[in-house]
């Protein structure tokens, strides 16, 4: 449904600079010439060094790691390839976000319609048509919480055997939340957070083992 929406191929992206490099970066990789850009051009660079082209380090590599890939998989242009992945992203960001919010509002058709309204809230528009990591961020930060939740608010008020989750599973877990770091920095701050409510629950329920949370 969001592919369709009428007009929405034909808006110009609006490309902020710092997507620029990350842009210029997978452009670079898909022709094999690695995945380097141009040193970026900022007030009051903390570096002496000048070069032409040198290795992405400003910014993590996962966007233009994926970039490159739906070119390499679809044969698409980079801007197109951009469009292609924010639908998508914003897609996954309204069943996440409807998914986690339907979790905590009573259930019936009221709690489905705040679930739904919610999740319609939870990105801008312009994600659709904006190169941004912040779209991967909002798509992929729902799944994280339900992943690290599990059954365990449902459990705790049913009366039924309290959250156990397998070490396995905690594993996946902090794989999930560090690979978010990989498509922004500041995603880092994912890590402490779901470890504090870890750590919270642990001690409260005693439902984690201390080990899994390490």
């Amino acid at each position: 449904v969001l592919a369709l929406m009428p007009g929405r191929a034909q808006i110009a992206p609006r490309v902020q600079s710092d997507y620029c490099y990350q842009l210029l970066a997978a452009d670079r990789l898909y022709e094999g010439l690695g995945l380097t850009s141009l040193q970026p051009v900022a007030p009051l660079q903390p570096w002496d060094w000048q070069y032409d082209w040198g290795f992405l380090t400003q910014w993590p590599p996962g966007f233009a790691l994926l970039i490159c890939g739906v070119r390499a998989i679809f044969g698409l242009t980079t801007v197109v390839a951009c469009q292609w992945i924010s639908v998508g992203a914003c897609a996954a960001a309204l069943l996440g976000w409807f998914l986690w919010v339907k979790r905590i509002v009573p259930p019936g058709a009221a709690g489905m319609l705040l679930a739904g309204v919610a999740a319609g809230c939870a990105l801008p528009i312009t994600f659709l048509v904006e190169p941004s990591t912040d779209v991967l961020l909002v798509a992929l930060l729902p799944f994280v919480l339900l992943l690290a939740v599990g059954n365990g608010d449902r459990e705790a008020g049913s009366g039924e055997q309290p959250w156990r989750p397998s070490t396995i599973r905690l594993c996946f877990l902090g794989l999930a939340v560090g690979g978010l770091v990989w498509i922004r920095y500041a995603a880092v701050f994912a890590a402490p957070a779901v470890g504090c409510y870890l750590i919270i629950r642990w001690w409260l329920c005693r439902g984690v083992r201390f080990r899994q949370i390490m």
